[in-house]
């Protein structure tokens, strides 16, 4: 059986279509679009207009893509964007009826257990876990063995702390020490112990992958389990905050619509392993749509 999963949020709308070979899945087809459905959402509290627009074409190119694959059926999810705004349960109305998708909102938890079972998967790493999630409306922290125990939803998104301290490159010291006291704010009491593996998700960390690999195309199965260390991650910081958005450009050919919220969501992945005294995150390329499939 063939079915799809489309997870709407923040910044970019995701297209997993699986093949379900008796209860294991396989990838058929994986593809993104970045719209920016939260864009201004910070300043204004609703889904501007022209965001409806540019989401709504990129949701029926991925339901074409999906109906092409031959997918039985398709769940279409949304996030934090949806959760957030005043006019989110409206929105995701209007994108179903205008796509022909029956689009569920999840709730933060829904977010965070679905997050933390896509990410897990195809990743040999026993023990305590720590799934950071950082999307572009909210950051979702569960923390488990094979299942969460505990999880957050925290207002550290990429494209909320970019909008909200009206970041934009290059940068001097005092954004910069704004910009950790901020998500420092939101974490202090998360309860990493230092015997948890930290994995991070979400289209800040995959991008970071896929520069530290040297990709001019994103690949999904390299970026898949390759591990970063923090002191890369800081270097990395120093090297955003002080370029360009042209510079930084031209490091993510793959994804030029991130360029702009990519150094606040390094400086999440950054102060939670600094609070959780780790050094090294493991990065999973899957996140909430795969885990919806594998539930």
């Amino acid at each position: 059986m063939i079915r799809a999963s489309i997870d709407i949020g923040t910044n970019s709308v995701l297209l997993l279509v699986i093949e379900d070979r008796g209860g294991e899945i396989f990838p058929v087809r994986q593809e993104i679009r970045e719209p920016r459905l939260g864009r201004g959402l910070w300043e204004s509290g609703r889904i501007s207009a022209d965001s409806i627009t540019s989401t709504k074409k990129a949701l029926r190119e991925l339901a074409v893509v999906a109906r092409d694959c031959a997918a039985e059926r398709i769940i279409a999810f949304g996030t934090e964007v949806f959760r957030g705004s005043n006019n989110g349960v409206d929105v995701a109305r209007e994108l179903g009826e205008n796509c022909g998708l029956d689009i569920r909102i999840l709730t933060a938890e829904e977010e965070a257990r679905f997050a933390f079972k896509g990410a897990v998967s195809g990743l040999d790493i026993r023990g305590s876990k720590a799934v950071v999630d950082v999307g572009g409306g909210s950051a979702e922290i569960a923390i488990g063995d094979s299942e969460p125990k505990s999880w957050r939803s925290l207002q550290i998104g990429a494209v909320v702390l970019t909008d909200r301290l009206a970041i934009t490159t290059p940068f001097n010291r005092e954004t910069a020490t704004a910009l950790f006291s901020a998500i420092a704010a939101e974490i202090g009491f998360l309860d990493i112990t230092s015997e948890a593996r930290i994995i991070g998700v979400g289209g800040t960390i995959t991008t970071l992958a896929a520069i530290k690999l040297g990709l001019t195309r994103y690949d999904p199965d390299l970026v898949h389990g390759t591990e970063i260390s923090l002191q890369w991650l800081e270097t990395i910081f120093e090297e955003f905050q002080q370029s360009t958005l042209d510079e930084i450009a031209q490091r993510v050919l793959f994804s030029p619509a991130r360029v702009d919220i990519l150094t606040a969501g390094t400086a999440v992945f950054i102060q939670v392993l600094r609070h959780a005294n780790l050094y090294t995150i493991t990065i999973s390329d899957r996140g909430a749509h795969w885990g919806i499939m594998l539930s």
